[in-house]
């Protein structure tokens, strides 16, 4: 039960992040009434009551709050010790909190200071000081985690490769299950179709339709040049699409289209959704 609690704060510490955000952007109270019914809604009831799901939570958190410093450096709106903060955040995040989930956070912070060195915003060498202190971390991580021994039951003993020429409508109909969780939560899903209310293409159409939500937004970004004035959409757009990515990478082996679809990875893909509900609001 204690632990349930850290989790339920851990969330509470993602809401806190991006009230923040949508305050100095003055995002609308519509618009921030439905990013935080979104953001504490139950489909994530499995990492909250799993007991140990809280280090997940607080990982996400902590994933906002750089993202947020990020933004405001990038813009001109940096307090004092940002840029310190900027540099000692991936340490502290990948090696003492986020663990197996830093490699998405890694990726977009990579990218996030490739688009401000491109950009002009930030001097090269500060740029590289940061993909430095983002890559290091990773890389500790990586090799200690390289050491542990995992044991999937119920997994099969195939490669990428293997699978995706014995199945290659796996991939795309994992993805699109994966998203249509996002709308509706699995458990909610089997029920509805064992009930006969739903039926597989009326799943595979919402997932669709979270992907067509996904593409809209990165148009909406580019056509009204939102990168001009915040990055932090575009920085969550990137963690879903990567989350999704990455839990198809390291989950196919378990041969199920609907595995991705589990309760346990809505924190990650929600990331995504957060992105485009923050692009329509900006």
């Amino acid at each position: 039960t204690f632990d349930m609690g850290l989790g339920a704060l851990g969330l509470g510490l993602s809401a806190l992040v991006l009230g923040r955000y949508c305050d100095k952007k003055q995002v609308g109270l519509v618009w921030f009434s439905f990013l935080m019914f979104l953001l504490f809604g139950l489909n994530k009831w499995e990492m909250i009551t799993n007991g140990s799901g809280w280090p997940h939570f607080l990982a996400f958190g902590c994933f906002y709050y750089h993202y947020l410093v990020f933004d405001r450096v990038l813009y001109g709106e940096e307090k004092k010790n940002d840029r310190i903060l900027l540099l000692a955040l991936p340490a502290i995040i990948t090696i003492l909190i986020a663990g197996p989930y830093c490699a998405v956070y890694s990726v977009v912070l990579i990218l996030s200071y490739a688009f401000a060195c491109l950009s002009g915003r930030l001097k090269n060498r500060y740029c590289i000081a940061g993909v430095v202190s983002v890559v290091l971390p990773l890389l500790l991580y990586m090799w200690s985690n390289s050491y542990a021994y995992e044991d999937h039951d119920g997994a099969i003993k195939i490669s990428l490769v293997e699978m995706f020429l014995e199945r290659p409508e796996f991939f795309p109909n994992f993805l699109v299950r994966s998203m249509a969780s996002m709308v509706v939560g699995e458990e909610t899903i089997r029920e509805l179709v064992e009930r006969g209310i739903l039926s597989d293409v009326t799943v595979y159409l919402m997932g669709v339709l979270l992907a067509g939500g996904y593409l809209l937004a990165f148009y909406l970004n580019v056509r009204y040049r939102l990168y001009q004035r915040t990055l932090m959409p575009l920085m969550l757009l990137f963690a879903g699409m990567g989350n999704h990515g990455i839990i198809l990478i390291s989950r196919y082996i378990f041969g199920r289209e609907e595995y991705g679809m589990s309760s346990r990875y809505a924190l990650q893909y929600q990331a995504g959704v957060l992105g485009i509900v923050l692009t329509f609001a900006l």
